[in-house]
């Protein structure tokens, strides 16, 4: 099948979209995470907006024998944020379930029929990536909303997200021993890799713009 005929270029375009808006919601809900006093969130949220935008250039990429066309889009867009960071936490959990259980395999198994195995390889890929953004903010929503983000049954590893101190308890200290940041910064070891591994991201150009206008 001819590229220009293909539904292919439709769904890159499609997922360029997708990426694109899913990079700028999860800027905003780190913004709000800060705000709350909640930087294992930020982090979170910083680190799948930063991974969201890598995706989107993917797509994007892919899209280039289609330079100088208009494609057509259809497509909804999520409004979170008015139920607090444990909502907005829920919602990515559900956008990014919804993204690797029904567009990006359906996607991938279509691009592979109309002959665009790279298309193909990539929505597959990206599905996956979806995968584990939906574990991860499902993880930390349920954390909050059980009221334990900072506190466990059991003693555990907690990691101070500034400086890298770890200690073993019950609950994270109400401020690190060695950089005195507060509680909001720790995270259980086991809620890795995206908290922990976000520890050097810098805040996007979108999250820059939220602190311009406050």
């Amino acid at each position: 099948m001819e590229w220009t005929d293909s539904e292919t270029r439709h769904h890159l375009m499609q997922a360029f979209f997708m990426e694109s808006q899913a990079h700028s919601r999860y800027a905003f809900a780190a913004f709000q995470a800060e705000q709350g006093g909640l930087e294992v969130v930020r982090r979170c949220f910083a680190a799948a907006a930063a991974q969201e935008e890598v995706h989107a250039r993917a797509f994007y990429r892919l899209l280039a024998p289609c330079a100088g066309q208009i494609l057509p889009l259809e497509g909804c867009c999520a409004v979170s944020g008015g139920g607090g960071i444990s909502a907005m936490l829920r919602e990515a959990g559900q956008s990014e379930r919804e993204e690797f259980q029904r567009p990006y395999t359906r996607w991938a198994e279509a691009a592979r029929r109309e002959g665009c195995p790279e298309a193909g390889v990539l929505f597959a890929a990206v599905a996956g990536a979806e995968a584990l953004h939906g574990e991860t903010f499902d993880r930390l929503a349920q954390a909050l909303e059980d009221g334990c983000l900072f506190v466990a049954e059991e003693p555990v590893e907690w990691v101070c997200l500034e400086c890298g101190h770890v200690l073993w308890s019950r609950g994270a200290p109400a401020r690190c021993p060695v950089c005195s940041r507060p509680q909001g910064y720790f995270c259980r070891r086991e809620y890795g890799p995206s908290a922990v591994d976000g520890q050097h991201i810098q805040k996007t150009d979108t999250e820059q713009e939220c602190y311009a206008l406050k």
